[in-house]
């Protein structure tokens, strides 16, 4: 009889980390990761106690190479630096998703402990930049660390394919031109912008209002299977059968909260497809514009972003598409003054960039910075400048 293959363990951890990426954590069980690696449910157990243990083994693994990629190049260039680490991007092109994403499945202490390891490899990176940059400070040199490290996590967001080697060289120049970019000049440090007591903003809004406030934060921060109506119902102060009064359940209110950012996306597009005069002048508006909401919104696009497949599914067909033709939209207004471009190419560009806005919206200390605006619009112009590409078409796809 037949012994078990040696790597039966890296077959199931590459199984559950495809189906976590694709699916998503909750909607993916035990049984499907066994069937997908053609083992009884009760095997797996034999490698892993639970799929919270598999979960937490596949993130650490990843990060571990992560950290692998960028010491590997300790005493080369910055450029060799962005290679490694692009390069990493593709090779567990899972990442992203499974640790912005689904790490809230975690138990805190190992969401902390992750959390920790992302700011102090970020940190170590904005150090090897303002050394290359001297005049930057250590705030716009950790805004571009952030930045670079959005680039590499953005084709675990989406679908777009290209051939290995190209897009390892797209990425890579994606990344290198977020580090030449020209920052605001600091002659002191720019003062945050005052903080507000949301609950002043929440007390002059309807109940409706406060419950949605409330649950896109809780599902933003522990996501929307962790989130209860009870939940929702304290952080707002209504109790018992009251919240009932505004929403027939949660499912209710995810979908309320969607349809808001989907509708934001739509209306942001329309003025400014209303008011541009070119497609470079509404492509340029169309960066300030997204930069300007998403950064008090944080929470509202990550549950736009993350939240989708918990949808019904009419509802996630309807919302995945707006979200694609938003970005495709984009891509047309690029493509307009860059007509050999690949628009495939274009659109990998776009949705690096808006992770990086993404990105940065969630790190609350550069959130705040006042020339953070100015400072994201001058990091993805130069990304569109910099990696733009006269060449014919190929048979690359995006999805």
């Amino acid at each position: 009889m037949a012994g078990r293959p040696r790597d039966r363990r890296a077959q199931i951890i590459a199984a559950a980390a495809d189906q976590f990426h694709r699916v998503g954590y909750n909607r993916v069980g035990t049984g499907d990761i066994a069937t997908a690696v053609g083992i009884t449910a009760g095997a797996l157990y034999r490698h892993f106690r639970s799929k919270q243990e598999l979960l937490s083994e596949i993130i650490v693994d990843r990060v571990e190479h992560l950290e692998a990629a960028f010491n590997s190049t300790a005493h080369e260039s910055m450029s060799d630096v962005t290679r490694a680490l692009t390069g990493h991007a593709l090779d567990y092109r899972d990442l992203g998703v499974l640790w912005q994403r689904e790490s809230r499945q975690l138990p805190g202490p190992e969401r902390d402990k992750l959390r920790h390891r992302g700011r102090e490899l970020a940190l170590r990176l904005a150090r090897r930049i303002r050394a290359d940059r001297p005049s930057l400070t250590d705030q716009q040199a950790e805004l571009l660390a952030w930045s670079v490290f959005a680039v590499v996590a953005s084709p675990s967001h989406n679908k777009v394919e290209l051939p290995r080697p190209r897009f390892d060289e797209l990425l890579a120049a994606t990344a290198d031109a977020a580090l030449r970019a020209p920052l605001t000049a600091r002659t002191r440090r720019s003062p945050a912008r005052p903080s507000i007591d949301r609950t002043l903003l929440l007390d002059r809004a309807s109940r409706r209002e406060m419950l949605l406030d409330a649950a896109v934060e809780l599902f933003a921060r522990d996501g929307y299977q962790q989130v209860t109506m009870e939940d929702i119902g304290a952080a707002v102060g209504i109790a018992g059968p009251s919240i009932y009064h505004h929403f027939t359940g949660k499912p209710e209110i995810l979908d309320a909260a969607i349809t808001r950012g989907t509708q934001w996306l739509q209306f942001l597009l329309a003025q400014v497809l209303g008011s541009a005069g070119t497609p470079k002048e509404a492509s340029a508006a169309l960066l300030r514009g997204y930069a300007t909401f998403v950064l008090p919104h944080s929470a509202l696009i990550e549950v736009l972003l993350n939240e989708t497949p918990n949808l019904p599914e009419d509802r996630r067909h309807a919302t995945r598409r707006a979200q694609y033709e938003f970005v495709t939209d984009w891509v047309r207004l690029l493509h307009h003054d860059r007509p050999h471009s690949d628009p495939t190419e274009l659109r990998a560009v776009v949705l690096a960039e808006l992770t990086i806005i993404n990105n940065i919206a969630r790190t609350q200390h550069l959130a705040a910075d006042p020339a953070v605006v100015d400072d994201l619009v001058s990091v993805c112009s130069t990304i569109q400048q910099h990696t733009s590409r006269e060449a014919g078409g190929t048979d690359s796809r995006s999805d």
